[in-house]
């Protein structure tokens, strides 16, 4: 009987060895394992890390700061413009508002046209700019004409072009 408890108490410390080694192993694994996923770099030089996409604004901002954002998105999801819809030309003389509001995200342009000839075509005009007065390469003849502004929207950083809308004028030739 001596030996079988001699058997047993042998069988018992191999197991906890053997146990103590499993779990430092495994301890081991974990430690290694965490280390090493912080040391991974991608390709451009970030650290690989998991993360969790929440919807809605960044969390600690104000509700002034979130609806900064909010009105940010909505400007530059729309072109903004202003243009007299009732110009008067005297002579050589184009007396018509063409504005680019502060608030626009693009730089914009306008061809106005009377019967699908082109009598005015603005450079590009960035945000917070406008124009009073045109001059004319050739009056028009007394009389009140319809005319179109066509407004176009750029990209400010590529030049590219956004978006394009008509907007239908009543000139006063004097």
């Amino acid at each position: 009987m001596n030996n079988e408890v001699k058997k047993n108490a042998k069988s018992k410390t191999i197991i906890t060895i053997m146990l103590f080694f499993g779990i430092t192993s495994l301890g081991l694994y974990y430690m290694y394992s965490k280390y090493n996923d912080k040391s991974k770099v991608d390709e451009n030089g970030s650290a690989i890390s998991g993360y969790i996409l929440e919807d809605g604004a960044e969390p600690g901002l104000t509700d002034d700061e979130i609806r900064a954002l909010l009105q940010r998105q909505v400007d530059e999801s729309t072109i903004s413009f202003s243009v007299s819809s009732d110009p008067i030309f005297k002579g050589k003389k184009a007396f018509i508002v063409m504005a680019n509001p502060r608030y626009n995200a693009y730089d914009i342009d306008y061809v106005i046209t009377v019967d699908g000839k082109e009598i005015i075509r603005t450079a590009k005009i960035s945000p917070n700019q406008y124009i009073e007065e045109v001059e004319l390469k050739e009056a028009l003849p007394k009389g009140t004409y319809n005319g179109e502004a066509l407004v176009t929207g750029y990209n400010r950083e590529t030049g590219e072009k956004v978006g394009e809308t008509i907007v239908e004028i009543t000139i006063n030739a004097q």
